[in-house]
């Protein structure tokens, strides 16, 4: 199932992302992306670089997420924990030179993944079996979503970022 779903939301995403023409695609350095799976994408500007993540489950289940980070220091941002933010109101790029803050589904405000089954997982908790066609069938509308809330929410905040890397609040 996580294979079929994985490559489906890779494809779709791709595609959708020639709505971003600043961004382009680049590659994670070695041991800083995901086990599950990661595409990157770079945007580069005076005061830095921005990067956009979409990150596959590596948990065998039809989920993924999508992150915006930032570097000041103009290279994929190097952090023990990923995301380092929990909100994008809590960021301030003077106090952090680096980070990544996690996009949400629209209408989930606690969701962490765009996944298939919207009942939240539990340790031992995983997707009833679907075959390959039936989880396919649902990723289109996960990944449209995924990409307004990069449009609506991670492209305004990686502009501000790239625009005006020192804001008065947070001096």
């Amino acid at each position: 199932m996580s294979r079929a779903f994985n490559e489906t939301v890779i494809a779709l995403f791709s595609e959708g992302m020639h709505r971003f023409p600043s961004l382009r695609a680049a590659e994670a350095p070695p041991g800083r992306a995901f086990p599950g799976g990661e595409r990157t994408y770079r945007w580069d500007g005076a005061g830095g670089s921005a990067w956009l993540a979409l990150i596959l489950s590596s948990k065998e289940r039809a989920e993924f997420n999508v992150e915006v980070g930032w570097s000041c220091l103009g290279r994929y941002p190097e952090l023990f924990a990923r995301p380092n933010h929990s909100k994008l109101a809590e960021v301030c790029f003077d106090t952090h030179p680096e980070g990544f803050v996690r996009l949400r589904p629209q209408g989930s405000p606690k969701a962490l993944w765009w996944r298939v089954s919207n009942r939240p997982h539990g340790l031992f908790e995983f997707i009833p079996e679907m075959d390959d066609a039936q989880c396919c069938r649902l990723a289109p509308p996960l990944v449209a979503d995924a990409l307004e809330q990069v449009e609506t929410v991670g492209i305004p905040f990686l502009e501000n970022f790239l625009q005006r890397q020192r804001r008065p609040e947070c001096r």
